[in-house]
């Protein structure tokens, strides 16, 4: 399934299931994760270029050999451009920080600002073993949202962050916008064909 979809499918599962945290509001590259904990790096730290390709790309580079419930600290501020569609994949528990604080009434110029995509970090599957920790990072300019999951949504911890200017999605004349989305569908309780019928029982 595209990303794409995804980015729909999560805004028809947002009005759907009404799971939403509105948070402190004042080229998907593919790649494949490591194949083992050797090649994995507990600490990694991305500094920004500014340049959406080469943004989005070392961002994925590091969420792809960080290893389990390792960090990946981000520096300066990025921008993922527009082509970014849910295309930095969170597939195991991790640390996404930020420098400074940008939750404060008066951030400091040196915090770490993402800027741009739609949906750019998302948790597309499962993670065991550890939380998904997004901390201050000053989301801006985001169309629709700025964080997505679509699994582990009580594995997540969003803490210290800032989400700004997002752009909201028209759907039926409606406007739609979100700092933080989850959402999921609990499949169907499964119906025998031929369910047995329960008895009265009488007085006697």
């Amino acid at each position: 399934m595209s990303d794409r979809v995804h980015a729909r499918n999560l805004a028809r599962l947002l009005l759907i299931t009404g799971i939403a945290v509105l948070s402190a509001i004042p080229a998907a590259t593919a790649w494949a994760a490591p194949t083992g904990e050797a090649q994995a790096v507990r600490r990694i730290t991305v500094t920004a270029t500014g340049i959406p390709l080469l943004d989005r790309e070392h961002i994925q580079q590091a969420l792809a050999s960080v290893a389990v419930n390792g960090t990946i600290t981000l520096r300066g501020h990025f921008n993922v451009g527009t082509k970014c569609v849910m295309c930095l994949k969170v597939h195991r528990p991790v640390t996404i920080q930020g420098v400074g604080n940008p939750a404060v009434a008066n951030p400091s110029s040196r915090v770490t600002i993402v800027q741009g995509g739609l949906g750019p970090f998302v948790v597309q599957q499962e993670v065991a073993g550890g939380a998904i920790r997004f901390r201050n990072l000053w989301f801006q300019g985001q169309l629709l949202i700025a964080v997505a999951a679509f699994r582990s949504l009580d594995r997540l911890e969003f803490t210290n962050n800032r989400v700004t200017d997002v752009s909201a999605l028209f759907i039926v004349a409606e406007q739609f916008r979100f700092g933080f989305g989850a959402a999921t569908i609990q499949p169907p309780e499964q119906v025998p064909d031929n369910p047995p019928r329960s008895r009265p029982t009488l007085p006697r």
